[in-house]
């Protein structure tokens, strides 16, 4: 009966020894599960984060290039209003221009009508041409006579 009962017990010590390992066994299990588990949240946040650091560098593109696509659209738009000013004030120079010029034409007509010199328009060039007119007919003056005083004094000396 003792070596029953040491049977026993000893059949009692290794099955309790059996579950101690298996609990050691399933403990070692859920802590490397736990730790697996862990990792791979980690991973999965570094892929998050790596994700919506791709997805905000790429929205981020996408902003740079509607601005670039707007400051053109606008620069283009700044262009051509540019140009269309630029169309009109020559329009507007040329209508003055030619009013101006009309303007010009019908006081030149005017004065030429009148007879009266000094409200001629070219009344400094009128001046100017007589006092050249003026200068000239001195100088063929004074060659005159400095040819009439060459034929008297050959005439003389002869």
């Amino acid at each position: 009966m003792l070596r029953v009962t040491k049977n026993d017990l000893q059949d009692d010590y290794y099955n309790k020894m059996i579950e101690f390992t298996k609990y050691q066994y399933l403990v070692h299990d859920v802590k490397w599960m736990s730790e697996k588990k862990a990792e791979i949240m980690e991973r999965e946040l570094a892929f998050q984060k790596r994700k919506a650091e791709r997805d905000e560098r790429a929205n981020r593109i996408k902003l740079e290039k509607e601005e670039r696509k707007q400051k053109e659209l606008d620069r283009k738009q700044r262009e051509e209003d540019r140009r269309e000013k630029e169309i009109e004030n020559k329009k507007k120079m040329e209508e003055s221009l030619k009013d101006s010029e009309i303007e010009m034409v019908n006081k030149l007509d005017e004065a030429m009508n009148d007879n009266s010199v000094g409200t001629n328009p070219l009344f400094e060039h009128i001046e100017y041409c007589e006092s050249l007119k003026k200068y000239c007919q001195k100088q063929i003056n004074k060659s005159a006579l400095e040819e009439e005083v060459k034929e008297v004094e050959t005439k003389v000396t002869e």
